[in-house]
């Protein structure tokens, strides 16, 4: 809703700026005194346009923004209160575009005197002076920039609702995922192979394959790394329960017999001696 009413003044806005500019023509020209040469002072420029508009030259030049019309320029130079040179003229403006239309000054009482001519002058060369283009172009220039910044807000803020709308959709999957019951099936076998990761599974490996396998077989049946692997096998080694026998590339891991029915008998004992126990008690 903002970006409408946004849009709503910025497009009552640009007609406003370029109204003068679509339905207007432009009338200007310089301003030259009595000898013909480009004149300076300060001239003070009137036109009967609908609304009546108003100039100050000081630089010999002047503009007005004017629909298709007849109007009245007049021009007046004053020293000390009193009017020296006045120039009024009709201008027709039939069509848009821009016109060249000069003003003469002409004294109105006798005490004028025209400067001195100055050789060194050289206004007849200098271009028209534009200044009320200019603005214009400093108005377009500045709406377009007003555009593009609206623009880099709008699309910064669907950028942020878009990051918003992801995040919340990334947080509800991982608590759907956080909610999910682990199936019983998967448990078994998680704890299947954690059991299979200590020395016991080892051990359990080994007999399964009648007492003697190779290291590269359990390495295939307990998700551990080789050198993992071999820290096992080597702390089996010491303890007497399995020997290693070099075969080639391969190890041979074979199951002491002796020692694991050393250990089931302590085992065994273990047993009955608790037994005892609980039946004096």
């Amino acid at each position: 809703m903002i970006y409408k009413k946004m849009k709503v003044l910025l497009g009552v806005f640009m007609a406003l700026v370029f109204a003068e500019l679509c339905y207007a023509s432009v009338l200007y020209g310089d301003i030259y005194g009595p000898d013909l040469r480009k004149f300076e002072g300060m001239v003070q420029i009137e036109v009967n346009s609908s609304p009546r508009q108003y100039r100050v030259a000081t630089d010999g030049t002047y503009s007005f923004f004017l629909p298709v019309g007849e109007f009245l320029i007049t021009a007046r130079y004053v020293e000390n209160g009193v009017v020296m040179l006045e120039a009024n003229q009709k201008v027709v403006v039939r069509d848009e575009g821009r016109f060249i239309h000069d003003l003469v000054l002409l004294p109105t009482n006798e005490t004028y005197v025209p400067p001195p001519p100055n050789n060194n002058d050289d206004d007849n060369d200098e271009p028209l002076n534009d200044r009320e283009m200019g603005y214009v172009a400093l108005i377009i220039i500045g709406s377009v920039l007003l555009v593009l910044i609206l623009g880099f807000f709008i699309m910064r803020s669907k950028h942020k609702e878009l990051k918003e709308d992801e995040g919340k959709e990334a947080l509800g999957q991982s608590e759907k995922i956080a909610g999910e019951e682990i199936p019983e099936e998967k448990r078994d076998n998680e704890d299947e192979s954690k059991a299979m990761e200590t020395l016991e599974g080892v051990i359990q490996i080994i007999k399964e394959n009648g007492g003697r396998t190779t290291q590269k077989d359990i390495r295939k049946k307990i998700p551990l790394s080789e050198a993992k692997i071999s820290l096992m096998i080597a702390e089996l080694e010491d303890k007497g329960i399995v020997r290693k026998i070099k075969k080639g590339r391969a190890n041979i891991i074979i199951l002491n017999q002796e020692k694991d029915k050393i250990a089931k008998d302590k085992n065994t004992r273990a047993d009955n001696e608790e037994a005892t126990d609980n039946s004096r008690d």
